[in-house]
């Protein structure tokens, strides 16, 4: 195997274990038995476990991330032609809508729960790894929304983000669940009714009232 095989396919196969076990488990023995390698070869190419799950996360978070940027960009420069603030829906689909496509990757299944672990692993290297992943993203967005939605304060937009986050990552992670909920009726495979669906709920949540504002820091 050339040693740019081996590169990738030893990031394949870590892909595709780390969405389906967690990085807690999966170990490089059973990485490097998937990928036919020896453990010599992830010493080699990546250094470390924890080094190839960063290069797995860079891989695929960081096109997707790019295209974020790349959306709220032209989102913000339109409103700063226009003379107004972004809109919150316009926000909101250039935040939800480059990863949710993944969904007709050919390897999206893997690719979607792979992200969905992201969110929700526990262990110190993996809120590292998304602190270094989405900082930028993060904190771009929060301006967005702050200029989009200037009655809420910092704090309560960061709750409605982080439960907007949740939300991408149930329909991202577990999308059987819809079908099974709708006995049939809804396609979790509808990548554009997902979207629509996701940002018709997230906007919802964005634009409802603060049940108690007085215990809100001032915005």
């Amino acid at each position: 195997m050339k040693p740019f095989d081996t590169h990738t396919k030893l990031l394949d196969v870590a892909e595709k274990l780390f969405a389906k076990n967690g990085f807690k488990g999966t170990s490089l023995r059973v990485i490097t038995q998937e990928a036919g390698v020896n453990l010599a070869a992830v010493n080699y190419h990546f250094g470390s476990k924890e080094r190839l799950i960063r290069e797995v996360f860079r891989r695929r978070v960081g096109p997707v991330n790019q295209r974020r940027l790349e959306k709220l960009d032209r989102i913000e420069e339109k409103a700063n032609i226009e003379g107004r603030n972004p809109e919150l829906r316009e926000i909101l689909d250039a935040f939800i809508e480059p990863p949710i496509q993944l969904m007709n990757h050919p390897s999206g299944k893997a690719i979607m729960r792979l992200f969905s672990r992201l969110i929700i692993e526990s262990k110190k290297e993996i809120a590292e790894l998304f602190i270094d992943q989405f900082a930028e993203v993060v904190e771009r967005f929060l301006q967005a929304f702050h200029r989009a939605l200037p009655q809420f304060s910092q704090s309560e937009l960061s709750w409605k983000m982080h439960f907007m986050i949740g939300a991408m990552a149930h329909a991202m992670a577990e999308p059987f669940r819809l079908k099974f909920l709708s006995q049939g009726l809804c396609d979790p495979s509808d990548v554009q009714a997902t979207i629509t669906r996701l940002i018709d709920f997230c906007q919802a949540g964005f634009l409802a009232p603060v049940s108690n504002p007085d215990s809100a820091e001032e915005a």
